[in-house]
């Protein structure tokens, strides 16, 4: 119904990424002790740096309220309240359900765990659409550090001798 308004960052998209990968044997070698402990562990990360994801707000919004002559709103019809469609489309515009973003406001609050300040945000009037386009807001960056510890366990001293072998592994995913 309003194609401006639906133009905007893919909400899958982070707009920068980045990602390294590293392992390193902590003992390795035939001429290392091969009673030493620490044979044949092998330590992995990965470190996932990335911007916010683009995010849509979403209302809830009743397809008819009643209007009085003041221009109150309310859910129910009374005597003097005019019915109001109140989603453009009907029932069927649930992806169009998106608040005003009042002019001026700030909507990243950024107060602990919580992200966006509610005060920037306003239902739209009965019988129009929100301003807020898809993809305006972003939500926080994130980065991710994940651990692998490895030990390959073989049934002789290499895995050339025997074919058989099993892995000790511990993950840590952040």
């Amino acid at each position: 119904f309003d194609a401006e308004g639906d133009f905007g960052h893919n909400a899958a998209h982070p707009t920068h990424s980045f990602r390294i990968t590293s392992v390193y044997d902590l003992w390795k070698g035939p001429a290392k002790n091969a009673d030493h402990p620490l044979l044949g562990w092998r330590l992995s990360s990965l470190l996932k740096i990335s911007s916010g994801i683009p995010f849509v707000i979403r209302l809830t919004r009743p397809d008819v309220v009643y209007v009085d002559a003041a221009g109150k709103v309310f859910s129910g019809p009374a005597v003097g309240r005019t019915a109001v469609i109140n989603t453009p489309g009907g029932g069927a515009t649930g992806e169009s359900r998106v608040p005003d973003l009042l002019p001026g406001a700030n909507p990243y609050l950024r107060n602990g765990l919580q992200f966006l300040d509610p005060a920037a945000f306003a239902i739209p009037a009965p019988g129009t659409f929100g301003n807020l386009k898809r993809g305006a807001l972003r939500g926080p960056s994130v980065a991710q550090l994940d651990l692998s510890l490895r030990k390959n366990l073989y049934d002789g001293e290499s895995k050339e001798q025997n074919p058989f072998s099993m892995q000790f592994q511990i993950d840590i995913f952040n």
